[in-house]
């Protein structure tokens, strides 16, 4: 398999904008569901918090004004100087650093979060990612890290029209092929592949969804025909069923927390000792020998 080389000149012109409801609804959505998913860990923000491709840093900056100490790397140099350019916040709050998520210039357990918003499915290697975060997190502290669901609901009912055109000789437009895996992606994000990451000594706290139907054209089109506040509460009330059903949604958040190994041996030594049940909490490496 060919070695995928990181992406480290990336910069804002290349983002696509879209000027709509739906996507406006959906981008907020995310920002509010991954700020509030830190802020659950810990509502009065005293931690020390890294944020691993920031961008411009807003979503730092965000918490770093609730009372986080907020630190944020990314790979591209210019999304970093524009972001402390533009957002006095950014430059006054958040401690920055070139950097690529494979390799986190930072001392062993030295956080109590570690955030990843819609990133990491652009990283060249997932595992030394992950690894990497599993190693700079404290004993007990949590990684939140939320990414497109290319499995979802959505991407599924466009891919089934697909098919049906197909079948129909009929070609459908590019920008409904919203459910391909865009080129600079460097895996498949979904539920199943975020529930994966629980390996033991990560261990999944708490994982749920946001948004649902992103892209279906019926859907965008009657967010746009509803008067403005109507079409905010069709969306909420969707959010909220993309909420309970992480699967379907289109996006997945998920919270990991690290354990303490400490903690597990001492289970270990308790489920050994008087022949008691062992403790599903323990990994079953810990228990062997």
């Amino acid at each position: 398999m060919q070695a995928v080389k990181p992406d480290t000149d990336y910069r804002i012109e290349q983002f696509t904008i879209f000027n709509d409801r739906e996507t406006d609804f959906y981008l907020h959505r995310t920002e509010k569901a991954v700020f509030q998913a830190v802020q659950r860990l810990n509502g009065k923000g005293t931690g020390r918090l890294l944020d691993v491709g920031c961008g411009l840093g807003m979503q730092a900056a965000r918490l770093a004004l609730r009372g986080w100490e907020a630190y944020g790397i990314d790979a591209s140099d210019q999304m970093l100087k524009l972001g402390q350019f533009r957002f006095p916040a950014v430059h006054k709050r958040v401690r920055l650093a070139r950097s690529i998520a494979e390799a986190l210039p930072f001392r062993g357990g030295y956080f109590d979060v570690v955030m990843c918003q819609g990133a990491m499915d652009h990283f060249a290697d997932r595992g030394r990612f992950v690894a990497e975060v599993e190693r700079v997190l404290k004993p007990g502290g949590h990684f939140v890290v939320a990414l497109a669901n290319y499995e979802s609901l959505s991407c599924r009912i466009g891919k089934a029209l697909d098919d049906l055109s197909r079948l129909l000789g009929v070609d459908t437009p590019r920008r409904y092929q919203f459910w391909r895996i865009p080129a600079d992606h460097t895996f498949i994000g979904s539920y199943k592949l975020l529930k994966g990451l629980d390996n033991g000594t990560m261990r999944i706290a708490r994982i749920h969804g946001a948004s649902m139907f992103l892209f279906l054209p019926p859907w965008r089109e009657l967010l746009e025909a509803l008067p403005f506040e109507l079409a905010a509460a069709t969306f909420r009330v969707v959010d909220r069923v993309a909420y309970r059903f992480p699967s379907a949604a289109d996006v997945v958040i998920a919270a990991l927390r690290k354990e303490d190994l400490s903690d597990l041996l001492q289970l270990r030594l308790e489920a050994r000792g008087n022949g008691k049940k062992r403790s599903s909490a323990v990994p079953s490496y810990l228990l062997r020998g």
